[in-house]
């Protein structure tokens, strides 16, 4: 079957293409000179190439997505002021999902408060980055903390 479906030179020196695919669809190319099935066929091909994931939908990933699991974890730092092996504990009693949730969102908000020059993270461990992060969430006054971590308060 031709690639090619039509051409027409139109009063301003332009040729029209007529491309065809799969029978139905077609791609309607403007061009300054004629061009041959070969290059019809390159043009489709770059096309196809260029718009393949088109329809592919963008997976909306949000820190905010798991927020009950965060308020949950940052109550029980709040309220416990855990040591690493309580800490551990907890987490290993969430779903591995939400344990990493919950270990992403402090990794981010150590980050942010970082920024903030809130708390420092230079040269630290895991471990020291949490005990900062603990320090800093259980001195925090509620509002604050709902205000920073999410908006609210």
């Amino acid at each position: 079957m031709a690639v090619i479906t039509r051409q027409e030179l139109q009063s301003t020196g332009k040729w029209w293409t007529w491309i065809n695919h799969e029978g139905l669809n077609t791609f309607i190319v403007d061009t300054v000179t004629k061009i041959t099935e070969a290059e019809a066929v390159v043009l489709k091909n770059k096309y196809l190439d260029d718009n393949l994931y088109n329809s592919v939908l963008k997976a909306e990933v949000s820190i905010y997505d798991n927020k009950q699991v965060i308020v949950d974890a940052v109550t029980f730092i709040k309220t416990t002021n855990p040591n690493l092996t309580q800490w551990n504990n907890y987490l290993s009693s969430l779903s591995w999902y939400d344990s990493l949730a919950v270990r992403w969102f402090l990794a981010v908000l150590a980050q942010r408060l970082a920024e903030r020059n809130e708390v420092g993270l230079s040269a630290y461990t895991e471990t020291e980055v949490l005990n900062k992060l603990k320090v800093w969430i259980i001195a925090t006054p509620p509002r604050k903390l709902a205000k920073v971590l999410f908006g609210d308060g």
